[in-house]
């Protein structure tokens, strides 16, 4: 017979998110300022306490298509709100394209969106 473990032995670290997302109408930001941008929107729109807890990362960034580290339990939430970034007129334009559990699938996406095919 198998042996159980108890649970309080086991820690559970939250699982990581990647979303890939496109700038469109934008001057050539740095990768830097294009975090700042996007923390301080998700920071308005969700609170300080969201954002820590969401523990948001830029992974890559190309000038045009960028991957963002996210954990799983905020997956949903950052991409909403990203989403409704997009829809505001006038200022850069955040939309993303799709997210993944590792960022090699993300990548070959990202690969498939630069050649036209999506």
């Amino acid at each position: 017979m198998a042996r159980k473990k108890p649970e309080n032995l086991k820690t559970k670290r939250e699982r990581k998110r990647y979303v890939l997302f496109t700038l469109e109408g934008h001057k050539s930001e740095s990768n830097f300022a294009l975090f700042g941008h996007i923390k301080s929107f998700i920071r308005q729109k969700m609170g300080e306490k969201f954002l820590q807890k969401a523990s948001l990362k830029l992974i890559e960034f190309d000038g045009k298509f960028g991957i963002l580290q996210c954990e799983r339990s905020s997956k949903d939430a950052i991409v909403e709100t990203l989403r409704k970034n997009s829809e505001r007129a006038g200022k850069v334009a955040i939309r993303t394209l799709s997210a993944s559990g590792t960022l090699k699938a993300l990548r070959k996406r990202k690969n498939i969106f630069k050649l036209g095919k999506k």
